[in-house]
């Protein structure tokens, strides 16, 4: 189900950014607004510093995260036209992805995206996402969910492209790289069950 990856995207949507040109007469940010207004963002982003200073588990993943495979993976999938078919279309729809990415790009240590015309497991981690689970009012998310992908065309223009099949190539390709293969062996070997964590992954891009 897509529900879980409009959490992420609502996670950021509060933050200032260049608005793209809008096509529509709304934009997929004002959109996203409607989940962020019923969240308690104080309380997500307390259980997000608390995890990343505290947590070791969640502390090495976001090691893995800066390492060479990683980054590898986020370079290859940076190139594939899929990706930047998706975030095209996200921005055009008036959500400006390459300012929310580089941002977590810029705190991994991540190689930047730019727009193009800019170019010329373990108990503690899902204890963690159970934590980030809980803080969020699921239930009433929900509602507004259904509701935009029946009255909302801006809103389900964006979930179509994210289910799609040429988006979902992004992960198989990702899970066919031998880093994917060598961070989840990593994973196992620091005692966090790597198998959950795919499954949270497959569940944040409805696969």
């Amino acid at each position: 189900m897509k529900f879980v990856f409009v959490l992420a995207l609502i996670c950021f949507a509060s933050a200032k950014s260049v608005q793209p040109e809008p096509k529509y007469d709304h934009t997929l940010e004002e959109s996203l607004k409607a989940f962020v207004d019923i969240i308690d963002l104080n309380k997500v982003l307390s259980i997000l510093l608390e995890g990343l200073s505290s947590d070791e588990e969640v502390i090495q993943v976001i090691e893995f995260m800066q390492g060479p495979e990683f980054t590898n993976i986020v370079v290859t999938v940076q190139d594939m036209k899929e990706y930047q078919d998706t975030l095209l279309t996200l921005y055009n729809l008036g959500l400006d992805v390459y300012y929310y990415l580089n941002a977590i790009h810029e705190i991994l240590g991540l190689p930047p995206i730019h727009h193009p015309d800019a170019r010329n497991g373990s108990r503690t981690l899902i204890g963690f996402f159970e934590k980030l689970t809980a803080a969020l009012p699921l239930d009433e998310l929900r509602v507004i969910y259904e509701d935009k992908m029946k009255n909302d065309e801006v809103f389900i223009i964006a979930m179509e492209t994210i289910g799609s099949k040429e988006f979902r190539r992004i992960g198989d390709v990702v899970m066919a790289m031998p880093e994917f293969t060598t961070i989840m062996n990593k994973l196992e070997e620091a005692g966090i069950d790597s198998k959950k964590l795919l499954e949270i992954i497959m569940d944040f891009f409805g696969w």
